[in-house]
């Protein structure tokens, strides 16, 4: 991946050395959205995050995170998500970078079925377990996930 360098850093695809502890850490974070469980998502993110979204100015923290997610699931029914074409990148063995294109699709409170597409960097930082520590679009460009209600 262009542009994210790092000591550890591979080339993408699964070559980097923590792709896999650090895809496991996305899918249980996936997983807790998909099955809904708020509280299960919350466990994957530091509670230091930077979260970039769409429409703010600067950087947002775990308690607003927290609210939008919140928000959209108790809005929203049938969520199905995932963050696909995953690319990974690590320097040394306490910061990692996922990229991919995060995919959502859902029934909004009306029964509408809604989706959205966007490209998405998750960095994560070990300090006693592994947690969210920044999420965006791209660096500093907000996400539209998670959407409002």
């Amino acid at each position: 991946m262009t542009g994210c360098g790092g000591g550890g850093g591979g080339d993408g695809g699964d070559a980097d050395p923590l792709a896999p502890e650090i895809g496991a850490q996305v899918d249980g974070f996936v997983d807790a959205l998909n099955a809904e469980n708020i509280d299960g998502a919350m466990r994957y993110v530091d509670s230091n995050i930077y979260y970039f979204r769409a429409g703010t100015n600067g950087f947002l923290r775990y308690s607003a995170f927290q609210e939008y997610l919140r928000n959209f699931v108790e809005s929203a029914s049938g969520i199905i998500l995932s963050i696909d074409g995953r690319e990974f990148t690590s320097n040394g063995e306490t910061w990692a970078l996922c990229a991919g294109t995060l995919n959502c699709s859902w029934k909004d409170a009306e029964g509408n079925a809604r989706t959205l597409t966007e490209p998405v960097q998750i960095e994560w930082q070990r300090i006693e377990r592994w947690g969210i520590t920044k999420l965006s679009r791209y660096d500093t460009t907000g996400l539209q996930f998670p959407p409002a209600p």
